[in-house]
Formats: structure tokens, sequence, C-alpha cells
């Protein structure tokens, strides 16, 4: 789910909410790793709103999927 969020005194921002299958509902986990991907794509387009990104990811931090949903958006802070 994607919400841009009005906190008053013109202040906005976005909030992403996402829950991933866990890995033992699918075979692979390629389709998971490609949505929080596009999530994480979102979010570094959309750098002009502070943006929230909440849910459960059922990927460990270690996970490949997790390093770079990291990596795309520390860029945005640097």
């Amino acid at each position: 789910m994607e919400a841009e969020v009005d906190g008053g005194d013109n202040f906005k921002f976005k909030v992403y909410a996402l829950h991933r299958p866990n890995p033992t509902e699918e075979e692979t986990s390629r389709e998971r790793d490609g949505d929080l991907l596009s999530v994480a794509k979102s979010i570094r387009n959309d750098k002009d709103i502070p943006t929230v990104a909440i849910g459960d990811f059922n990927c460990v931090a270690w996970a490949e999927a997790s390093r770079l949903f990291k990596h795309l958006n520390l860029q945005i802070h640097a």
C-alpha cells in the first residue's frame, strides 16, 4: 500500500506499507525480492518527499534484497 499523508502545517510525507508473503509460500524469493526492490526504486525516485517504509518484509537483514533496498535508499540521504 502506498499513501501520501498530510501531517498538517504544510508537512506531507509518503508511507509504503509492505507485507511480503512468507518464503515458505513461494518456491523462490525472486518475486518477493522484485517487489521490495520496486518499492525501493519508487522511494528513491520520490526524493522530494519524506518517506517511511513499514511492514513485515519477511526478509532477513543480511539477505541480498535487504542490502539492495538499503543501498538504493541510503544514496538519497548522503
